[in-house]
C-alpha cells in the first residue's frame, strides 16, 4: 500500500509541474535574433545560417523581418497563441502557433507565390526558455527554423 501512495503522490506532483500556469501577461515582449533554417522540400537538406533576422512579439502580436534563403528581404506579421505552457523553476516551454502574412517570396518557394506578393502564413512553434534567454524551433510551410530570443 505504501508503494501505491508514493506512486500516486509522484504522479500528482509531476502532473502539477506540467499544468498550464496562469496566462502570460499581455505586455510580455520577446526580441528574436539569428535565424537558422532548412527547407523541407529541398533535394538536399542543409542548414542555411545566412538569414539575418530581427523579430518582436508582444502579447498576441508578432512582426519580423529577415533576409530569406533566396537573398530577398522578407516581412511577416500577424497573431500568435500559446496552446500549452509548462514551467519548472526558472525554465519554461511553450507550444503555440502563429497566423499571419509573409512577403518576399516567389515561385521558387511555393508555386502559387508567383501570383501574389503576400502569402498567408501558418507556423507552429516551440519556445524553450531559461530565465530571459530562449530558443525557438518552428515549422512554417516548407521550412523548419530555429531562432534565439530575449524576454523582457
Amino acid at each position: 500500500m505504501g508503494g501505491l501512495s508514493v506512486f500516486l503522490l509522484s504522479a500528482i506532483l509531476n502532473h502539477a509541474a506540467i499544468q498550464n500556469p496562469a496566462p502570460k501577461p499581455a505586455s510580455q515582449t520577446h526580441l528574436y535574433v539569428g535565424l537558422w533554417t532548412t527547407h523541407l522540400n529541398a533535394k538536399r537538406r542543409h542548414i542555411d545560417s545566412n538569414n539575418p533576422m530581427f523579430a518582436i512579439t508582444r502579447g498576441p502580436i508578432f512582426a519580423t523581418t529577415f533576409v530569406n534563403s533566396f537573398g530577398k528581404r522578407a516581412y511577416a506579421a500577424g497573431f500568435q497563441h500559446a496552446i500549452a505552457t509548462a514551467t519548472r523553476g526558472s525554465a519554461s516551454a511553450s507550444l503555440g502557433f502563429r497566423l499571419g502574412a509573409i512577403s518576399g517570396y516567389d515561385e521558387r518557394f511555393l508555386k502559387f507565390a508567383a501570383d501574389t506578393p503576400v502569402l498567408p502564413m501558418f507556423s507552429v512553434y516551440s519556445l524553450f526558455e531559461e530565465r530571459h534567454l530562449g530558443v525557438e524551433v518552428s515549422w512554417t510551410m516548407v521550412v523548419a527554423s530555429a531562432a534565439l530570443s530575449i524576454k523582457f
